[in-house]
């Protein structure tokens, strides 16, 4: 048994190093074979099922594999195609999502049922963060010690050690083996790692208190200051969240007693009941941004992330008047419900038959089409736009405010842009081929890989906008300024014309036929 994490290690980083030397894969089609490949040996080294569950264990590893597998395929491909913020979010959420399922699968293999006690769930939740943290402390350090020893031995003239460690297939196998050797040593002692946890919780329970003070004075005092309420309603969230978070560390696996003495405890309460109220009024802010402005995929994410948080707050509050003996006792299964739902919700985001972005783009498409506003024109920089790959061939945009606005990837061939204010709009990769862009404000704008072919540029500013890449074949420059402007080409430019054009030192364009 001493050996079998280790050579599951070993196993995951040979298939790894495979994949991705000898696949020739796509980006996407490499990492979803990673995942669906080595997500069941990963797990495995952390939580080993016994011989009479191993059989059960697998059978969830591989669901977990496939399905996150797919997930992750799917969130590669579209940030291939377009590169957007959107994918990266979606991507943690997943990665929150997998976490989740993987507790719960750690839990059923502890208990050998799908019936569990929620003291286990909150014991394993504890023990599997502190093995991975420890164990990616353990592969650093080794990692660290093998660089050293090639370095060492460089200096004695010995470059036979760096070669090894600087290798593509020490890079890929090794630290899965290391990690591997990592989660044998800490199954051998995990009863020290009980007594971590029990020290991180006295802590917590320590610093509870003071949290509670402080955060109930700061509640109180908001109807009384001279600010508006939306200058800090995050504050008021990053502060109900933690309160939660260290509401966990004391109440731990549930208490039979009040941990504190029992006036105290009304202090708990008013703090729950009082970021419920606010919570549920927080939740105003994002909606009345779509309402105003349409969607956007930031705002809808916002929105769903505030309801988790609002029916946390709200539920620990119903607690208060609902629970039976012992303390708070509802929080329990409300804890595991709200897991389990967060788990689904960011898993249904991450899958292709919700593209929460083509949702947003269809919606602000129409928006923009019928001349209603999709940016906040007091704050266009925190209210963004988002029409990555909407279809706008031929639109009249003339004059619109279109600042920060990302329509990458869009297809703008033949729009009329003239006069508009594009500034720090985002339209790389989009199609502006034969576009009207006279008089455009291109300020800070990324250009970069979209086609202006054929395209109107005379009379524009583009000063800091950036042109990488940028395709000018019969592009008209006429009194265009691009003396700021970066990434540009001689060779693009020789594709160009205009006249009286302001151009970056030594380069050249010649005037239109």
């Amino acid at each position: 048994m001493t050996f079998i994490r280790p050579a599951l290690g070993l196993l995951q980083g040979v298939i790894i190093y495979a994949l991705i030397n000898f696949g020739h894969f796509s980006i996407a089609s490499t990492f979803c074979a990673i995942i669906i490949l080595t997500f069941p040996l990963f797990a495995l080294q952390v939580k080993l099922p016994e011989r009479d569950t191993l059989a059960l264990g697998l059978g969830m590893l591989i669901m977990m594999a496939i399905v996150y597998g797919f997930v992750a395929y799917h969130l590669l491909n579209d940030l291939t195609n377009a590169v957007s913020y959107v994918t990266p979010i979606l991507a943690a959420q997943g990665a929150v999502s997998a976490f989740i399922v993987f507790i719960f699968y750690c839990v059923v293999i502890e208990e050998k049922r799908f019936a569990f006690s929620y003291a286990t769930l909150f014991s394993e939740v504890w023990q599997i963060i502190l093995k991975l943290i420890l164990g990616q402390l353990l592969v650093t350090l080794t990692m660290g010690l093998c660089t050293l020893a090639a370095l060492l031995f460089q200096l004695l003239d010995i470059p036979f050690i760096q070669k090894i460690v600087f290798s593509p297939a020490f890079f890929y196998i090794m630290p899965p083996f290391f990690f591997g050797i990592a989660m044998t040593i800490l199954h051998q002692y995990e009863q020290i790692l009980t007594k971590l946890r029990n020290i991180l919780l006295a802590f917590c329970k320590f610093l509870y208190p003071i949290f509670v003070v402080i955060c109930l004075a700061f509640l109180l005092a908001i109807p009384f200051a001279n600010r508006a309420f939306a200058d800090f309603w995050p504050v008021i969230v990053v502060l109900s969240a933690f309160n939660i978070l260290l509401f966990n560390g004391i109440f731990q696996a549930g208490l039979d007693k009040e941990p504190y003495v029992h006036w105290f405890c009304y202090l708990i309460y008013a703090c729950f009941i009082l970021s419920a109220l606010y919570s549920l009024f927080v939740l105003k802010y994002p909606w009345l941004e779509m309402w105003n402005y349409g969607m956007t995929p930031l705002a809808l994410l916002l929105l769903i992330a505030l309801i988790i948080h609002a029916l946390y707050n709200v539920s620990y509050s119903l607690a208060i008047f609902f629970s039976q003996k012992p303390w708070l006792s509802m929080i329990k299964p409300v804890n595991t419900m709200l897991a389990l739902f967060i788990a689904v919700v960011y898993l249904i985001l991450a899958l292709p038959w919700f593209h929460i972005g083509k949702i947003a783009a269809h919606n602000q498409l129409a928006r923009l089409l019928n001349n209603k506003p999709i940016i906040n024109p007091q704050n266009p920089n925190l209210n963004q736009g988002y029409l990555v790959g909407a279809n706008l061939q031929g639109a009249n945009l003339q004059g619109r405010d279109l600042r920060n606005i990302d329509f990458s990837h869009a297809n703008l061939q033949g729009a009329n842009l003239s006069s508009a204010n594009l500034e720090h709009a985002n339209l790389q990769a989009a199609n502006l081929s034969h576009s009207n862009l006279n008089k455009a404000n291109l300020t800070r704008t990324q250009l970069s890989y979209a086609d202006l072919s054929q395209a109107n540029l005379s009379n524009t500013e583009l000063n800091r906008a950036w042109l990488n890449q940028a395709i000018l074949n019969g592009t008209n420059l006429t009194n265009a300024d691009l003396q700021q402007a970066f990434g540009l080409q001689q060779k693009n430019l020789d594709k160009a014309c205009g006249t009286n054009v302001k151009l970056p030192q030594d380069l050249t364009i010649k005037p239109c036929p």
